[in-house]
């Protein structure tokens, strides 16, 4: 797997990184505005505790019509009620964050929490389409409890990826980011999602595919947080073509 390395970013230089990138993702997002706070009614804040989620990056962008945003116990994340798929989630990941939860054995779950007036994707919408169920936040990395591991399988949470996209580059990269908390003082902040530049194919009718799958890691001493980084503060971007054909030998 290739890993690209922004280099040293000021806090400035890191939240305009954060904002070209959001300018790319799903949906109506072509202004050149900066990103503005969401109105009320497009956040829906399910669990206060979940505050320390967004502490580098809300997942919203330029254009909140079609974010809304769940802030949960163990991630954020944004939902696209147009394309029926996130936007983009974000989370913080530490190595206390690690624990012994097995595996969730159920299908993954419709969000009951969208307002009624969204479609509520369902597991049937991914069968027989040859697409994975890709999680933004992946379940491994909240195992500290049933409840957490559980509420990476909401739907909300989960994007079309092929196969070898998800099964092979991407879980390389949730690799890397479990060994950089675990083996290392250091703890995360991260931000992935999809980037849309037009729109080819929906499963069942419903689950937008999107071009390309993103993710962002703010790597920082176990502890820190916004007002610590610095042009010391190592930024690790990937962009990764949504497409079956990933070789994880390069």
């Amino acid at each position: 797997m290739t890993v690209q390395k922004a280099g040293p970013l000021p806090r400035r230089g890191l939240v305009a990184l954060l904002a070209f990138l959001a300018g790319l993702l799903p949906a109506a997002c072509s202004q050149a505005s900066a990103p503005t706070q969401p109105s009320s009614q497009h956040i829906s804040v399910l669990d206060t505790t979940g505050r320390i989620q967004i502490e580098l990056a809300t997942p919203h962008d330029a254009d909140s019509s079609d974010d809304f945003v769940l802030i949960r116990r163990k991630y954020a994340v944004s939902y696209n009620r147009l394309l029926n798929v996130p936007n983009r989630a974000s989370w913080n990941l530490n190595a206390d964050l690690f624990g012994d939860v097995l595996w969730y054995g159920g299908n993954s779950i419709t969000d009951t929490s969208l307002r009624e007036a969204f479609i509520r994707v369902r597991y049937d919408d991914y069968k027989l389409t040859g697409y994975d169920r890709g999680h933004m936040v992946p379940s491994e990395e909240r195992t500290l409890a049933d409840e957490d591991r559980r509420s990476t399988f909401l739907l909300t949470n989960i994007l079309p990826q092929p196969p070898k996209l998800n099964r092979q580059v991407w879980l390389e990269l949730e690799f890397w980011c479990e060994a950089k908390c675990k083996n290392e003082t250091t703890e995360l902040f991260l931000i992935a999602g999809g980037i849309l530049h037009e729109l080819h194919e929906r499963l069942s009718s419903v689950v937008a595919v999107l071009d390309s799958c993103f993710n962002i890691n703010v790597v920082i001493e176990r502890g820190q947080r916004l007002q610590h980084v610095s042009a010391s503060t190592e930024v690790v971007a990937v962009v990764m073509p949504n497409i079956n054909d990933h070789d994880t030998s390069s």
